[in-house]
């Protein structure tokens, strides 16, 4: 081959790979801020996503509001949660709108407020639990309202604990783990299969350097907790998040080891022993991660940040490894990250923190969606058709065939692997099916616009397809 000919073919190759790049573009959305966490989710409930974070030296808790164009309004909802750590949104009073919770650490409280529906907030303590700073929210008894996990790491207090709501803004705290040494990161997944929520925590042991751990807690679907340790002395571990990050049907687990520079991939085997795989070992002093599909291929990729690194980086799932692909080489102290479909655009972009740089920004990503792009589609369709009309605003039809009688699972996802909404969980005869989603999540509110996932289960076939809510504009005809 002439030096011509390779010429051409470099040239080819080179407008082929930029023609399909996945590029982030930062935008800033607050500086001066001394952010700990932040979240994208639609506060106002008008079908874009909205930010809301937290500021631990101004103790302050506050939201974005997007104007739909990406335009973002500061809204300070406190200055009075001192050392606010990791917020969260969620219905806590079961009245369809969005209130926001946050770990306030120097107030020794979990502090939520509550919104009037029109974004009007009124602060109440929800629970008063010695320094905690991390927390998650879910219905972890299964009774119709929110739960709320925390870990608390400081002045002693070294537990894990979740908040029950007995309703009537009223909440009960019941410890799983005690002196668990800097107990730092909770999350709520069914690590088993078994239908309710287990608990996957970590705890980094100051103790010792070379020491930490990563343990679920198993639900016995009477909330009663079973420990069962992951990985044991190791590193002194800073967050740990399960997905099915394979796609064999069993929840994998996914960490960041601060002492060691890693993030680390524990593969369930099928038994709920877990292998380690390392995925990185140079990302220095890692704090968070966190699980989306960046590039809309089915399968869930990794976020994570890197506070001595200054970056947040993602790796790509491309089994049978991982691409590392950085996304921002400057945010000094980058603490926190999540992903949502910020700009309504069906690709889930970035959204961090950087406690260092006192800034709140996102990073749109530059993917350009199709719908049902990965696997055997035809194959698949046979099973899970294509959900109509797609896109849609307040309902969509979902048919669905399975071969034999089975118990089958209908659920609904955002990208970030986040269970939206549970249509069908029960025993189903051989035939054809159809279910209608109204696009709202189980606790009764609205889905944003963006794009979701809707995932068939029945015997050990699984099978999945994307689907877009959008908000309807006048003139169109979707429903």
């Amino acid at each position: 081959m002439n030096l011509h000919n390779l010429f051409i073919m470099g040239l080819a190759l080179f407008q082929f790979y930029a023609a399909n790049a996945q590029d982030f573009t930062k935008h800033p959305v607050v500086a001066g801020y001394n952010s700990w966490s932040a979240v994208a989710a639609d506060i106002d409930q008008d079908g874009d996503q909205d930010i809301a974070g937290s500021s631990r030296m101004t103790s302050r808790v506050s939201w974005w509001e997007n104007d739909g164009d990406e335009n973002f309004t500061l809204h300070n909802i406190s200055a009075n949660a001192p050392y606010a750590m990791a917020v969260c949104v969620a219905d806590l009073d079961s009245d369809g709108d969005r209130d926001v919770v946050c770990a306030a650490q120097e107030a020794d409280a979990i502090m939520w407020w509550e919104n009037n529906g029109e974004e009007v907030f009124t602060q109440h303590t929800l629970a008063s639990v010695l320094s905690p700073s991390y927390i998650d929210t879910c219905d972890l008894d299964q009774d119709g309202d929110m739960d709320i996990l925390v870990a608390a790491c400081e002045e002693g207090s070294n537990k894990i604990a979740w908040c029950e709501n007995l309703g009537n803004q009223q909440f009960s705290v019941h410890v799983i783990r005690e002196n668990w040494d800097h107990a730092n990161s909770i999350h709520a997944s069914d690590i088993d299969y078994d239908g309710d929520m287990d608990v996957l925590a970590t705890a980094s042991f100051r103790t010792s350097t070379a020491n930490g751990e990563i343990a679920w807690f198993e639900n016995d679907g009477d909330q009663n907790f079973t420990g069962h340790t992951i990985i044991g002395n190791y590193g002194r571990p800073s967050c740990a998040v399960a997905v099915d990050i394979d796609n064999d049907q069993d929840m994998d687990v996914v960490a960041s080891v601060c002492q060691l520079n890693q993030i680390v991939l524990f593969k369930n085997n099928g038994d709920l022993s877990f292998a380690p795989v390392i995925i990185a070992s140079d990302f220095y002093r890692p704090h968070c991660v966190f699980m989306a599909d960046l590039d809309n291929d089915l399968d869930m990729d990794i976020l994570g940040t890197s506070i001595d690194g200054n970056q947040i980086a993602w790796w790509e799932n491309d089994t049978p490894g991982f691409l590392k692909h950085v996304i921002a080489t400057s945010f000094e102290g980058a603490t926190w990250v999540t992903a949502g479909d910020i700009d309504n655009d069906g690709d889930m972009d970035v959204l961090g923190t950087a406690q260092f740089d006192n800034e709140i920004a996102w990073w749109e990503n530059s993917l350009i969606t199709g719908i049902g792009e990965s696997g055997n589609l035809s194959h698949q369709q046979e099973y899970l058709h294509q959900n109509v009309p797609n896109p849609f605003s307040e309902q969509t039809c979902i048919r669905f065939f399975i071969p034999c009688d089975s118990r089958v699972s209908l659920t609904i996802f955002d990208l970030s692997g986040k269970l939206v909404k549970t249509l069908t969980s029960k025993k189903l005869t051989a035939g054809d099916h159809s279910v209608t989603w109204d696009g709202r999540c189980n606790d009764g509110t609205s889905v944003p616009a963006g794009l979701y996932t809707c995932k068939l289960k029945y015997s050990h076939h699984e099978y999945m397809m994307k689907m877009v809510k959008k908000v309807r504009k006048a003139g169109e005809c979707f429903y």
